[in-house]
C-alpha cells in the first residue's frame, strides 16, 4: 500500500520511519533532531517543531471524525496511536540510545496502521499538495521582499520590522510544509492579511513605500493563487490599494430618464357586436 502525505497520516508515517531509521547511540530527542533537519544545538527550533510532530496525532484523529464510520474500522485505523504516544511520551527526554527506544516501541503494524490511515485520509480528506516549483517561487518572493525592504534606507522602522516580520513567518510556513500541509501557509497569508488591517498606523501611510506593499501585495496574491483561494479574499487595506493603483477616475454621473406620459388617453375599443356612443 502506498503512504500518501496529503494528510496527518501520511505525513507522521514518513516522519516515524525516517525517526527509526536515525536511531543510534544517540538520545532519541538527538534522533528527532536529524528527522527534522534541525541542528541539535538550535533547542528552540527543535521544540517548536516537536510541537507540530506532538499536535500530528490529533489532527489525525480529527480527520477522521469527518469520515462516515461505515467507511472504515476505526479500531485498526487507531491502532498506531498507543505506541506513537509512547513514543512521544517521556521516553523521548530520556539519555537512553535512541536505537535501544525507537524500535522497540514502534512496530511495523503500526507503520502499517498509520499506512491504511493514510490511505483512507487521502481518499475522503486530501489536501492539496503544493508543488515544488511553486514552493520555490514564493521563496524567491520573499527573498525578493527581504532584499528590497533592508536596502530602502528611508523606510520607517516600524514599517521594516513588520514586513521583515511577515516574511519570516512566511519562510517558516515553508519549512513547516513537511509536518503541516498547506494549514501553514494559509495560516501565514491569514495573518499577513490580519495585520495589515489592524496596523492602520502603517497602512495609513502606504504612499511613502509603494514599492514595498506593491511586493507584499504581490507575495501575498501568488500564496493565495497557490491555495487556490479566490483573490477577492487577499486584499489590503484601501489605503494600500490607492497607493499602488493611484487615484480612480471619478464615477461618472447618474443618469436619470423622466418619462412623460401623456394625459389623454385612448379611448377604449369598442366591443363586437354593440353599437358605438
Amino acid at each position: 500500500m502506498t503512504v500518501y502525505t496529503d494528510n496527518p497520516a501520511g505525513r507522521l508515517h514518513g516522519l516515524i520511519t525516517t525517526l527509526r531509521k536515525n536511531s543510534s547511540t544517540q538520545p532519541t530527542w538527538q534522533a528527532w533532531a536529524g528527522t527534522l533537519q534541525v541542528p541539535s544545538d538550535d533547542l528552540a527550533e527543535l521544540m517548536r517543531q516537536l510541537a507540530i510532530v506532538y499536535a500530528l496525532p490529533g489532527a489525525i484523529e480529527s480527520e477522521l471524525g469527518q469520515v462516515e464510520e461505515s467507511e472504515f474500522d476505526r479500531d485498526y485505523a487507531m491502532r498506531w496511536q498507543g505506541e506513537i504516544l509512547g513514543l512521544l511520551g517521556p521516553r523521548l527526554f530520556t539519555p537512553d540510545q535512541s536505537q535501544q527506544v525507537i524500535p522497540s516501541m514502534v512496530s511495523n503494524e503500526t507503520l502499517g496502521s498509520l499506512e491504511s490511515c493514510s490511505y483512507l485520509l487521502h481518499k475522503h480528506r486530501p489536501q492539496r499538495p503544493v508543488p515544488d516549483d511553486e514552493m520555490e517561487r514564493i521563496a524567491q518572493m520573499i527573498r525578493d521582499l527581504e532584499e528590497a525592504v533592508r536596502a530602502d534606507a528611508g523606510m520607517a522602522a516600524e514599517l521594516r520590522a513588520f514586513l521583515l516580520f511577515h516574511c519570516r513567518q512566511m519562510s517558516r510556513a515553508l519549512r513547516d510544509y513537511t509536518l503541516r500541509g498547506p494549514s501553514a501557509l494559509e495560516d501565514a497569508l491569514d495573518q499577513a492579511i490580519g495585520a495589515a488591517y489592524r496596523r492602520t498606523d502603517l497602512t495609513s501611510r502606504a504612499k511613502e513605500n509603494p514599492g514595498a506593499w506593491k511586493r507584499y501585495k504581490q507575495l501575498l496574491v501568488t500564496v493565495g493563487a497557490v491555495l487556490q483561494i479566490a483573490t477577492a479574499a487577499v486584499q489590503l487595506p484601501g489605503q494600500v490599494q490607492q497607493a499602488l493603483e493611484g487615484p480612480q477616475p471619478p464615477a461618472p454621473p447618474a443618469v436619470v430618464k423622466v418619462v412623460v406620459e401623456s394625459p389623454h388617453l385612448p379611448a377604449p375599443a369598442p366591443v363586437p357586436g354593440e353599437r358605438a356612443k
